[in-house]
């Protein structure tokens, strides 16, 4: 599956996505991490994108996402909408949603919408990496 400058770009003008199979994972399930830096504003134009990258990832089986926040400047009840969506799809199969490194203007929106206690949340790479593996 090629996601990174490979056949399928799933960014938009609104967000732009980079996605890297961390090669140094390893879990007891053996299952695959992907980080996905999503940069930019997720909202009705881009939201589908989105949830499209994540069905796809999913679809191999087996998949941890790790999802980089860290330059999102802009989430709306449509991408908020796609995260739920992708909390419930990951875990019927058994995989998880690791959301990280959220700029405070993100953690407001799930504090306010009371979301963040659903989602696995890691200050960064590292910590999202050994939440996905198990290791915390």
């Amino acid at each position: 599956m090629t996601f990174e400058n490979g056949e399928i770009d799933y960014s938009t003008n609104e967000m732009k996505i980079s996605i890297e199979e961390f090669s140094g994972f390893q879990s007891d399930d053996g299952s695959k991490c992907f980080i996905v830096k999503v940069i930019g504003e997720v909202n009705i134009f881009s939201a589908k994108n989105l949830k499209t990258l994540i069905e796809d990832i999913a679809k191999e089986g087996n998949r941890k996402i790790c999802l980089d926040f860290a330059d999102l400047r802009y989430l709306d009840s449509s991408g908020i909408a796609v995260l739920i969506g992708a909390y419930a799809l990951l875990r019927r199969i058994n995989s998880d949603l690791i959301l990280f490194s959220i700029a405070p203007q993100i953690d407001r929106i799930f504090e306010m919408t009371r979301l963040k206690p659903l989602f696995k949340i890691a200050a960064n790479a590292d910590e999202a990496t050994r939440k996905a593996a198990g290791k915390l």
